[in-house]
């Protein structure tokens, strides 16, 4: 039954996102969101082990073992796991207090976090592609987003936020908008946009932030 339920929420999330949200905000799943996002963590870094396993262990000339691999293994999925979840809990409170903020309906954070929780279907796509293409190439390399369309563009911070938005990230963001206006009863398209570009914009500030710094340093 569990895994009917599931393929179902997969297909309606691609074909029919608005009623998957419609029927989530009367029965919030604040549980699906935390599986699909530990699935991902763990298709990544089942997909990207053995090519970052050999490279750690050039780069502290240790010894290839299954004990440590093990514990290599488990402490990337922990790494993995949680800053996937503060990143789907951090969404999910932006969402949440900008929605407070412009309308008097009450939202609650489980509702939010349920259907923000689905936007993350994008991302699952995007690593199991990620991960296809590693094995197909057999080297790992570093995601360029959109700034492939703009190879004029190579340094400086128009380079690192085209590097930060992709397909995926477009896709999740379109979900999350289609969500918001579930959450605000379809009202006017321009306020559930609204509330979704701010949530971009400070999504992306959030991750770009960090290479700013570090190029100016």
């Amino acid at each position: 039954m569990q895994l009917s339920v599931s393929k179902s929420s997969f297909s309606q999330i691609m074909f029919d996102p608005t009623v998957l949200f419609e029927h989530v905000k009367q029965k919030p799943k604040p549980l699906f969101p935390i599986l699909l996002v530990i699935l991902t963590a763990l298709l990544l870094n089942t997909g990207t082990f053995p090519y970052i396993q050999q490279e750690i262990n050039q780069f502290l000339e240790l010894e290839t073992s299954n004990s440590n691999s093990i514990v290599m293994f488990s402490i990337m999925t922990f790494i993995l796991c949680g800053g996937f979840l503060i990143e789907l809990i951090i969404h999910s409170l932006i969402i949440y207090f900008i929605i407070a903020l412009v309308s008097v309906d009450v939202q609650h954070l489980r509702t939010i976090f349920s259907i923000i929780g689905y936007s993350w279907f994008p991302i699952l796509i995007k690593s199991i592609s990620f991960i296809i293409i590693i094995i197909m190439t057999g080297n790992i390399f570093e995601p360029q987003g959109l700034r492939v369309l703009f190879p004029g563009i190579e340094n400086g911070i128009v380079a690192i936020l085209l590097k930060n938005i992709d397909i995926f990230i477009l896709w999740q963001y379109f979900l999350i908008y289609l969500g918001v206006k579930v959450l605000l009863k379809n009202q006017h398209w321009m306020l559930s946009a609204s509330i979704t570009l701010c949530a971009f914009l400070i999504s992306i500030c959030f991750k770009i932030l960090p290479e700013i710094v570090m190029m100016l340093i």
